[in-house]
């Protein structure tokens, strides 16, 4: 996990320091909404489960354009069925990440791509339908997105994007999730 997290900085930084290779944007906010597919392991049983996702970011452009940064906060949903002597239960996990975020810009006026960072905190509740308790856990999250971004017209986007997450205090396996979203971003 270590190792994962150290190569995407690595990355990242190596992306920024050649940020001559992007072509600037407009200097203004960008509000994108978006929806998805989830999935995630069990910490319990180690099944994998999936869902949906959907998350909203506001973000600026900064220095020369070639870098945003914004605000983000997410909601992700899924459902493990688990087999036992009584029949089957259902495990619903929730999770909710608020996130402050960077992202390395680089494209055309066509489409712009994006590698990002993000740091905040995550609330996830967990329900078992056998006990009727709910394990609610809050913790520090971070996430690493990658997407790209293809221009509609001047300041419509269609967004596309991919996002390991990182969740201290989690009941999920390794405490971590991943989802792949779609979105309209507004450019304003």
């Amino acid at each position: 996990m270590i190792k994962r997290i150290a190569m995407v900085v690595v990355i990242l930084l190596a992306l920024a320091a050649s940020s001559v290779l992007a072509e600037p944007m407009a200097d203004k906010w960008i509000l994108t909404p978006r929806v998805g597919y989830a999935w995630m392991t069990s910490n319990d049983d180690g099944n994998s489960f999936t869902g949906m996702a959907a998350s909203v970011s506001i973000e600026r452009n900064v220095y020369g354009q070639a870098y945003a940064l914004g605000l983000s906060a997410g909601y992700a949903w899924a459902t493990d069925e688990v087999e036992t002597e009584d029949g089957n239960i259902n495990i619903d996990h929730m999770s909710i990440p608020i996130l402050a975020t960077f992202k390395y810009m680089f494209g055309n006026q066509r489409w712009t791509g994006h590698l990002g960072f993000g740091m905040g905190v995550h609330i996830s509740d967990t329900d078992a339908d056998i006990t009727w308790e709910t394990d609610s856990r809050t913790g520090f999250a971070m996430a690493f997105p990658i997407g790209a971004m293809f221009w509609v017209t001047e300041n419509i986007n269609i967004n596309a994007s991919y996002q390991f997450n990182w969740l201290l205090e989690s009941y999920l396996s390794d405490d971590a999730s991943q989802s792949a979203n779609l979105g309209v971003g507004f450019q304003f």
